[in-house]
């Protein structure tokens, strides 16, 4: 088997398009039918819904989580209406390494504690740093 690697010269949405083109060219070559796609505030995801239209390609959809950063969900609303009424999924998860360090001297270091591991998304309260 043979296969070729794409480097772009740049980051930046005007790379979109070919990716999505690789992507499905890749896929199809592989048997595969479901892609995950991040997408912080909707452009990419609705660039790959609008290329996988009428195929049997699948998203699944990966946003940032809610007050990452400090903001509200920059993710439309509208746009997770749009892409599960097309079978697509939209998946709100927890990114664990961007919330806080999980070691640092409070804690034994990484692969030793998780003491530090707090499943906001659980629907959990409080800061579970606070007297450490």
């Amino acid at each position: 088997m043979e296969e070729k690697i794409v480097y772009f010269d740049k980051p930046g949405k005007g790379d979109t398009p070919e990716v999505i083109q690789l992507v499905k060219e890749r896929a199809q070559a592989r048997g595969i039918n479901q892609f995950v796609v991040a997408s912080t505030r909707g452009s990419t995801a609705r660039d790959f819904m609008e290329a996988v239209a009428g195929t049997d390609f699948r998203l699944v959809i990966v946003p940032w989580q809610y007050g990452f950063k400090g903001e509200e969900q920059p993710f439309p609303r509208d746009l997770v209406d749009e892409l599960r009424a097309k079978n697509h999924q939209v998946h709100f998860g927890t990114m664990l390494f961007h919330h806080r360090v999980l070691w640092d001297k409070r804690s034994a270091g990484p692969g030793q504690s998780t003491k530090n591991v707090w499943p906001r998304n659980q629907g959990l309260s409080g800061d579970p740093f606070d007297g450490l």
